[in-house]
């Protein structure tokens, strides 16, 4: 079985771009745009971990990765700023963060080290 992600980030090319290369790296997908959409479709069945850019439109990144900790879920955190601040927030959470632009196989491997760790690549 495929570990499954959930994947929120805005944009009209990041969202299907990265939603593509996961599915093609051997995990299922949840994806989202929002906070209110993330939390809408976790419920059931929850994903193993995430990936969240935090600065989503309706600036609820923070306040998600914070939602995702108290669910148990980890991952990977995405943001264009690389002040410390960002970084322990992310931290706090239970995620690595990582500063745009970002290196998917970096992502990956923060994905693999993680709660999707598993059999995502066959």
């Amino acid at each position: 079985m495929s570990p499954r992600v959930l994947l929120i980030a805005h944009g009209s090319g990041t969202l299907p771009v990265l939603a593509r290369l996961l599915r093609l790296s051997g995990f299922e997908v949840i994806a989202a745009d929002c906070l209110k959409t993330a939390l809408e479709r976790i419920a059931d069945p929850a994903p193993q971990c995430a990936v969240v850019d935090i600065g989503v439109p309706d600036d609820s990144g923070p306040l998600l990765l914070q939602e995702l900790s108290k669910r148990g879920i980890g991952g990977v955190a995405i943001s264009g700023n690389c002040e410390a601040e960002y970084t322990r927030l992310c931290r706090a959470a239970g995620f690595f963060h990582l500063v745009k632009p970002i290196a998917f196989h970096i992502l990956l491997a923060l994905l693999e080290s993680t709660a999707c760790a598993g059999e995502a690549k066959k």
